[in-house]
């Protein structure tokens, strides 16, 4: 009786062992199994965050594309108009089939006009014209640059030539005006360029 007793415990020991053994099986796969949906997740939001740092980087990069633009915006309404090299000989080889007189003046005493008034004329004096130089008064009130026609007395190649005047200075990114007068302050002159204050 006592050995049946033994192998009874002994029976009940093993299952209990088994069970137990099931038990922290079942437990450490479930653990297991939590771990990797905690690592899934923590990767998932890993990759957001680097999404979301991607991003930013970008928006940051495009932002300061966006300022040295501003900057050299900036930087070119503050410089003063010039001629480059190339442009001052571009205006000289347009201007050399004409050789004729032109008045080149300024609206107003204002420097940065009367120094590109006179890079203008000094590319009409390489081509071969004539140049006689005027300080407008201030109610002209001009922007920019104006080639001004005195249509008495002017010929069709007086009308060209101050076309080819205009349409270099506008090749080379400035504003220029053509218009038609009617008064003749001197007959030598039928084409007058007058520079006014840099356009805002």
């Amino acid at each position: 009786m006592t050995v049946v007793f033994a192998w009874i415990c002994a029976g009940v020991a093993a299952v209990a062992t088994l069970g137990a053994a099931y038990f922290f099986d079942r437990s450490a796969e479930e653990g297991i199994e939590r771990a990797r949906h905690e690592a899934a997740a923590a990767n998932e939001r890993a990759a957001a965050l680097e999404r979301d740092a991607t991003a930013a980087r970008l928006q940051i990069a495009q932002a300061q594309a966006r300022a040295l633009e501003a900057q050299a915006e900036l930087a070119k309404y503050k410089a003063p108009r010039s001629l480059s090299v190339t442009q001052r000989d571009e205006l000289a080889k347009a201007l050399a089939p004409f050789r004729k007189h032109m008045n080149v003046g300024v609206s107003s005493q204002d420097q940065e006009a009367l120094d590109f008034a006179e890079q203008i004329a000094g590319a009409a004096i390489a081509a071969g014209w004539t140049i006689q130089r005027t300080v407008w008064d201030d109610h002209l009130r001009v922007s920019g640059v104006e080639i001004h026609a005195i249509t008495e007395g002017i010929t069709e190649e007086d009308r060209t030539a101050g076309l080819a005047v205009a349409t270099s200075l506008q090749k080379s990114g400035f504003r220029v005006t053509q218009r038609d007068r009617q008064d003749i302050g001197n007959p030598t002159f039928h084409i007058y360029l007058i520079v006014g204050r840099k356009p805002t």
